[in-house]
């Protein structure tokens, strides 16, 4: 596959570096918090509803600073955000008692509501709109890249150091990130207009409110398994790193699909991309019901889960980013990001307590039903929605 790194400048490479390092040093946290609060004494629920406040609080920041990053400047943004998850790793480092994870739960939602829809908005601010899709391809791949690199090395220092040492280095990981966004030139999207018009522009977009049931799904699944999968494998009594490495693998299928994508997205357009990654993505999760202990069942699953999620994030933001006008960039990806908090929230407690009930098979497979479903809602909704805009 030949790669050409479309519409690349020295600020996107700088936004891409600060992206990298960010969703590190927040995946590789992620990926060790909800075993760390099961080993202090929490509960199979107990720890879903810890897991539940990282989006939780997320939902609160996240439309107000969109709302300021557009008047002010993605940039300040992002360099709070790393700045919040530094502190929250270090935090962790110091704390016994797994009542202090939901503190740290709170400043990572915090730093996700600072951070994540400032950093989509600023591809587009940085970079130039006519290669929107490979911008927003190769953020969506270091994301991805992240992954690879950051569960897998949180895994393997809790195993063969601890905790401890493992908060210190994504500490290190989160703090270089805002190093990386106080680089960036001072730039803002020129908004004009007061913050209840932009609001107002945005929620009146079909397609935006339309498109909002993808980061709702993928929001709630994605935090779910996280936490769930963390759960399954100590109550299977298997080393943290099962999960380092099967995060590996959905980062690297992962990687590969992103970058893909644009290819997909100017072959079959943006939306049958986007409903084949969700379905791609209901297939994996259906196998982890097939989970015993067996890693390679694991690793399937993550291979198309990865792929699926490589297909659906940087064609959703396409969407979304192409059909909004500049000056609201930074609101409109606070809106449609602010879905996935309230999906991984209201994911994370629901799905955690269909599995302390009924068991780990039942939440995938409640899954892989809402995944399909909002497959179909989407593909039929929004070829409505786009064509009646297009006028036809």
């Amino acid at each position: 596959m030949e790669l050409k790194p479309k519409g690349l400048n020295g600020e996107v490479i700088l936004v891409i570096i600060s992206v990298f390092l960010y969703f590190t040093s927040l995946g590789g946290i992620g990926s060790i918090i909800s075993r760390f609060s099961r080993e202090l004494g929490a509960d199979t629920f107990e720890t879903g509803l810890i897991f539940s406040l990282g989006p939780f609080i997320g939902m609160f920041t996240r439309i107000p600073s969109g709302l300021m990053a557009d008047k002010y400047g993605s940039k300040y943004f992002m360099i709070f955000g790393g700045v919040m998850v530094t502190i929250s790793a270090l935090y962790a480092s110091t704390i016994s008692e797994y009542t202090g994870v939901y503190i740290v739960r709170v400043l990572q939602g915090i730093s996700m509501g600072l951070f994540i829809s400032a950093s989509i908005a600023a591809i587009s601010i940085y970079g130039y709109i006519k290669y929107l899709t490979h911008l927003l391809s190769y953020r969506a791949a270091v994301i991805s890249l992240s992954g690879l690199i950051g569960p897998l090395l949180t895994t393997y220092i809790v195993d063969h150091v601890g905790y401890r040492e493992a908060f210190y280095t994504m500490a290190l990981f989160g703090a270089v990130s805002a190093l990386s966004s106080y680089m960036l030139p001072h730039k803002k999207s020129g908004v004009e207009r007061g913050s209840g018009g932009r609001i107002l522009e945005v929620v009146s977009n079909r397609i935006v409110i339309t498109l909002l049931i993808l980061p709702l799904v993928n929001g709630g699944i994605f935090f779910a398994l996280n936490s769930l999968l963390q759960d399954h494998v100590y109550t299977l009594g298997q080393p943290s790193l099962v999960i380092g490495r099967m995060l590996f693998v959905v980062g690297l299928i992962g990687m590969v699909s992103r970058l893909y994508a644009v290819k997909l997205i100017d072959r079959i357009g943006s939306i049958n991309t986007l409903t084949t990654g969700i379905i791609v993505e209901a297939l994996g999760v259906s196998i982890l019901t097939l989970y015993d202990g067996a890693e390679i069942m694991l690793h399937l699953a993550a291979s198309l889960f990865g792929g699926g999620i490589g297909l659906t994030v940087p064609s959703g933001q396409y969407i979304l980013l192409s059909n909004v006008s500049e000056d609201t960039r930074n609101t409109a990806t606070a809106i449609y990001a602010s879905g996935f908090d309230v999906g991984g929230t209201l994911g994370v407690i629901g799905l955690s307590y269909v599995a302390s009930i009924y068991g780990f098979e039942a939440s995938y497979t409640v899954m892989a039903l809402i995944l399909a479903s909002s497959g179909s809602f989407l593909w039929i909704s929004l070829r409505r929605v786009c064509r009646s805009y297009s006028g036809g």
